[in-house]
């Protein structure tokens, strides 16, 4: 993907957790800050992240950087169970208030996935096709 930016003029930068992708296209953004930052605090977390894209904008404004840029964002958690902040921690999943929803998405998605003949299954979903 940043290579095909890159080809078109654009800044590409890239900050998320280490080991997320293929290595060989993230060597391919201009700017990387990676860093396995799985954390419940904002230091050790995503929250690490976000300052690197605000501190990238900042430089871009800074040097007036007018180009058209790419910034590939990710998020440590709170989707990553390792470790996150107390008040994250509610499975949103589980809610009895998003039941219908989650229940429609879910039948929405496995159907595509028959649709593609895709051999992936969700956790609670037959093998057979």
């Amino acid at each position: 993907m940043a290579a095909i930016f890159n080809r078109g003029g654009y800044d590409t930068m890239r900050t998320c957790k280490r080991g997320r992708s293929d290595e060989a296209a993230n060597e391919q953004f201009s700017v990387r800050r990676d860093a396995s930052k799985r954390g419940g605090t904002d230091e050790t977390g995503s929250a690490w992240h976000g300052q690197q894209v605000l501190d990238r904008l900042a430089e871009r404004e800074k040097k007036k950087d007018s180009d058209p840029f790419l910034i590939d964002f990710g998020f440590s958690h709170p989707h990553d169970e390792h470790e996150r902040k107390k008040p994250l921690e509610r499975n949103l999943a589980e809610d009895p208030r998003f039941g219908e929803k989650r229940r429609e998405l879910e039948a929405l998605l496995h159907a595509e996935m028959k649709r593609l003949d895709d051999p992936y299954r969700l956790w609670d979903q037959p093998k057979s096709r």
